[in-house]
């Protein structure tokens, strides 16, 4: 679950929320505007320096803005193939994950023009073993 801060609407902050979804059901599927969702979470522990710790984002609708302990990773707009990074570097003891979802009033959806926004994709830690490759 991520938890959801709200802004540019009227929902009050810190509405958890499961995590493939779209706002259609707490803010409508009229919304435009912006959406932050947050997650904190510890390092995953146990790590070997051969591993890498990849974040994958897999699907946004519209536009996401992404970022890990204030540090921007990058962007995902709709119909882009996943977003995976890696993050062993920029991992603490204690992380936060933001990904801020933005619904333009105009915008091409194609087929999803009348659906609502969100984080429509899984969002997710890979650990990779790389010894042997």
């Amino acid at each position: 679950m991520l938890e959801c801060l709200i802004s540019e609407s009227n929902i009050e902050p810190g509405q958890r929320v499961k995590i493939p979804s779209n706002w259609g059901d707490w803010l409508g599927d009229s919304f435009r505007g912006r959406v932050a969702y947050v997650r904190n979470f510890g390092r995953p522990t146990g790590l070997a320096a051969d591993q890498v710790v990849w974040l994958v984002v897999e699907e946004v609708d519209f536009r996401g803005s992404i970022s890990l302990n204030d540090q921007h990773l990058g962007y995902l707009q709709l119909g882009d193939p996943p977003l995976k990074i890696a993050v062993e570097s920029e991992l603490r003891k204690s992380n936060q994950l933001r990904i801020e979802v933005e619904m333009p009033i105009r915008s091409d959806r194609g087929d999803r023009q009348k659906r609502a926004g969100g984080l429509t994709g899984s969002v997710r830690l890979e650990i990779e073993d790389t010894a042997g490759l």
